[in-house]
């Protein structure tokens, strides 16, 4: 099963990641597992794409970096909007 998951927090050599379109599951995973198929660090705020077997283990993983980019960039504009009351980045 293939999946998309945000990287919420990282605690203790465990992300948790929010998974699905709506984010409402969550799972922790060693980020050892993630360093596995992810060649560079990954961090909070990245977006996922996870792949799990049939047992909800992590078999496969890749950084989304235009999403991770592109959500970070949509992020910056609301605080921008809340804090000056403008929508420029």
């Amino acid at each position: 099963m293939k999946t998309t998951a945000f990287l919420d927090q990282i605690n203790n050599g465990y992300a948790l990641l929010l998974l699905g379109e709506n984010e409402e599951e969550t799972l922790d995973v060693k980020l050892s597992t993630l360093a596995q198929y992810i060649s560079e660090p990954v961090k909070e705020g990245d977006v996922l794409e996870i792949i799990f077997s049939k047992e909800r283990e992590v078999v496969g993983a890749s950084k989304m970096i235009e999403e991770t980019k592109r959500r970070h960039k949509e992020a910056v504009a609301i605080m921008n909007r809340l804090m000056y009351g403008t929508s420029e980045v």
